[in-house]
C-alpha cells in the first residue's frame, strides 16, 4: 500500500488512507509503521517545483501550408516538454493554453487545419532531480521506499469545489501555492514564496524572540478575538508581510481575468484578517473586481488529500489524450524517482 508523505522543516506527515500521522522527522514517523506501509509517494515541496508558461514555434513547411495532424501536435507538445527541461530537470506537467497557426492565435484544435508554422503556449511544471536527492536519501535512511511524486500545484486543484472553474490558494509552512482552472484545464499556476514560517520569522527577527515565543504573537494577530489586539509595532511587522503575501498571490492570479471563486486553505486561511487583506489586494489588482473567497475544506492537511486525489486520478487535472496534454501521471512521477535512484 502506498501512502503520501509531506516533509517540511518542522515535521513529516503521512497520509495513510484516511489516517494522518505526524512526527518531528521521517525516521520518527516510520518507527511505528510496519514494513508494508513504507512505500510512499512524496508531495513535492513547492520550492523545488518550477512553474512557468512557455511558448515554442514548430516550423511545419518551408513551402505550401501542410495539413496538421495529431502527429504534428504531439511533436509540438514534446518540444514544449523538452523546453521545460534542462540538465538534471524533469518536466512533470505540460498542457497547452492555446495555439497559433502562422501567427493567428486562438483556443482551437489545430488538427485538420493548414499552416506553415505551429506555435504552442503552455503551462509547465518541472522539478530539479538533484534537489530531490536529499529527500530521497532521508526516506531511504528511515527505511522507506520512494515510489512516486506529485506537485502541490496539481494537488491544490483538487480543492476547487467545481473541479472545472476557479482558483485555489494554499498557504503552507514554507510557501503558498496558487493554481487556476478554466473548463477543467490548468491555465495559470505559481508559487508565492511566503508561508507561515515567514510571519513567525519576521517577529523573531524584529524582537529577538524564539520561534516558540513568536508563534503566539502571529496567532494573536490573525485571531485577535482569542486574546485581544497586539501592540502597534508587532502588528505593523506582521501586517507588512501579510500585504507582501497578498500582492504575490494576486500577481499570479491577475492573468486569469475571469476567476470568480477563489478557494483559500492552509495556515490562517480561516481568519477574517487574512481573507479581508487578500480581498482588498485582489480588488486593487483586478480593476475593482471582487472574486468570492471560499473557505477550503476543514480537513487537516487538505493539500495531502488533494495530492491523493491526483494520484488516484480523481482530481480535475487528468489526461485528455496525447493531442492536448502530456498530463501528470504516476508513470511520469515514477520516472523521476527511477532516474534519481539510477544516477545517484
Amino acid at each position: 500500500m502506498v501512502s503520501l508523505l509531506d516533509i517540511t522543516e518542522t515535521e513529516a506527515t503521512l497520509l495513510d488512507g484516511d489516517d494522518l500521522v505526524s512526527a518531528p522527522s521521517v525516521q520518527d514517523l516510520f518507527a511505528d509503521l510496519s514494513e508494508g506501509q513504507r512505500a510512499v509517494a512524496l508531495l513535492l515541496p513547492a520550492s523545488l517545483v518550477r512553474a512557468r508558461q512557455i511558448e515554442v514555434d514548430v516550423p511545419l513547411s518551408a513551402g505550401a501550408p501542410l495539413l496538421i495532424t495529431h502527429t504534428h501536435v504531439n511533436a509540438a507538445l514534446e518540444t514544449l516538454r523538452h523546453a521545460a527541461e534542462g540538465p538534471g530537470t524533469a518536466c512533470l506537467y505540460c498542457a497547452p493554453l492555446g495555439f497559433a497557426l502562422d501567427g493567428r492565435r486562438g483556443h482551437f484544435d489545430p488538427v485538420g487545419q493548414r499552416a506553415s508554422a505551429l506555435t504552442v503556449n503552455a503551462v509547465t511544471l518541472s522539478v530539479s532531480l538533484k534537489a530531490l536527492m536529499p529527500l530521497e536519501r532521508q526516506i531511504k535512511a528511515a527505511g522507506g521506499t520512494l515510489v512516486d511524486s506529485v506537485t502541490p500545484h496539481l494537488a491544490v486543484t483538487a480543492l476547487i469545489p467545481s473541479a472545472q472553474d476557479g482558483a485555489a490558494v494554499h498557504i503552507g509552512h514554507n510557501a503558498t501555492v496558487v493554481s487556476v482552472l478554466a473548463h477543467g484545464q490548468l491555465v495559470a499556476t505559481g508559487t508565492a514564496r511566503i508561508g507561515a514560517r515567514h510571519f513567525i520569522g519576521d517577529v523573531m527577527k524584529a524582537f529577538d524572540l524564539t520561534a516558540t515565543q513568536a508563534r503566539p504573537l502571529v496567532d494573536q494577530f490573525f485571531d485577535p478575538d482569542s486574546s485581544g489586539p497586539l501592540d502597534e509595532l508587532t502588528e505593523k511587522v506582521i501586517r507588512a508581510r501579510l500585504e507582501e503575501w497578498a500582492e504575490h498571490c494576486a500577481a499570479i492570479l491577475v492573468s486569469a481575468l475571469m476567476v470568480s471563486d477563489i478557494t483559500l486553505s492552509g495556515m490562517y486561511a480561516d481568519q477574517p484578517v487574512l481573507r479581508d487583506r487578500f480581498r482588498k489586494t485582489l480588488m486593487a489588482t483586478k480593476n475593482g473586481s471582487q472574486p468570492r473567497i471560499i473557505e477550503g475544506a476543514a480537513s487537516r492537511r487538505p493539500l495531502l488529500h488533494g495530492a491523493a486525489a491526483v494520484l488516484k486520478g480523481e482530481g480535475p487535472i487528468a489526461p485528455q489524450g496525447a493531442t492536448f496534454t502530456l498530463a501528470p501521471s504516476q508513470s511520469r512521477g515514477r520516472q523521476v524517482i527511477d532516474w534519481i535512484q539510477a544516477h545517484f
